[in-house]
């Protein structure tokens, strides 16, 4: 018979403070030591009271019956399932934050990434601003540099017909000026 009670008394056991006789009512109640978060609340057969709270350390809480019918094994039952699914909703909350914190840091790795691919554009794009503007700057040097040489042509060409008029003698200069200009332009 010592077996069955402890058979019976197994799933509760760490939990199970006293199982008590109210002498007065009839039945069997149940002191039991649970944490302080747990939740735990009557049905239609079976009362909890709250007996003593220890803080973070938990508390005590006594089951028992709402009327006669109720026995020691109803009570034992009751904490078994309160027990299971507290246990349940410990496993829960502990797996969802995890999944939490998994997915806070997968978040903080893209937007590294993220931030890691704007930098590259950001420095890319300003490099090929450096390198656009110089070889604008460049052309522009460039033309310069053709246009001041194509001056200089002209006005030496220029100069070589006016000495050669000059030497010539011919009284129509400035018509031989237009010719050289225009060969040039062409």
């Amino acid at each position: 018979m010592d077996t069955v009670i402890n058979d019976k008394l197994q799933p509760v056991e760490g939990y199970l403070i006293s199982l008590v006789r109210n002498v007065s009512e009839g039945w069997y109640e149940i002191e039991v030591g649970i944490p302080s978060h747990w939740e735990v609340g009557d049905n239609d057969d079976v009362s909890c009271e709250t007996v003593e709270e220890y803080g973070e350390k938990g508390k005590i809480m006594r089951i028992s019956p709402k009327n006669s019918e109720v026995v020691v094994d109803h009570l034992i039952l009751f904490l078994e399932i309160v027990i299971k699914t507290n246990v349940e909703i410990a496993r829960k909350e502990k797996e969802f934050v995890e999944k939490i914190a998994q997915m806070k840091e997968q978040m903080k790795e893209e937007a590294s990434e993220l931030f890691k691919k704007l930098e590259e554009e950001q420095r890319k794009s300003f490099q090929s601003l450096r390198s656009g503007a110089k070889n604008e700057v460049a052309k522009k040097r460039g033309r310069g540099k053709k246009s001041e040489t194509s001056k200089n042509k002209t006005a030496s060409t220029n100069n070589k017909v006016s000495d050669e008029l000059d030497n010539e003698g011919s009284p129509n200069k400035e018509e031989a000026k237009n010719t050289v200009t225009k060969s040039n332009d062409e």
